[in-house]
């Protein structure tokens, strides 16, 4: 649900989406991402498993992301925290 925010410029707030890991369609979500480096390694972020989709979401999200409008149409996008997730050297090795 988007929320206009309260006292402050007419941008609505938007929730952040988290940084999603792209997967092949052949490739499963659960058996994709190697849980056991959370075990091994403090990692700077958390997992989120769906049948669809894997997410990780930086343990800095602010919670709000930035959005992108196409007409009518507005899109939720990561925080900055998320999107910077793309440049982590692990993430880019999974």
């Amino acid at each position: 649900m988007i929320h206009p925010p309260l006292g402050k410029s007419s941008k609505p707030e938007v929730p952040c989406t988290g940084y999603e890991l792209m997967l092949s369609d052949s490739q499963s979500p659960f058996a994709s991402y190697p849980f056991l480096l959370h075990a091994t390694k403090d990692m700077p972020w958390k997992v989120i498993v769906s049948t669809e989709k894997l997410v990780l979401r930086s343990n800095r999200c602010t919670g709000y992301g930035r959005s992108s409008k196409k007409g009518k149409e507005v899109k939720p996008l990561a925080c900055t925290f998320c999107s910077s997730l793309n440049n982590d050297t692990t993430v880019m090795g999974i």
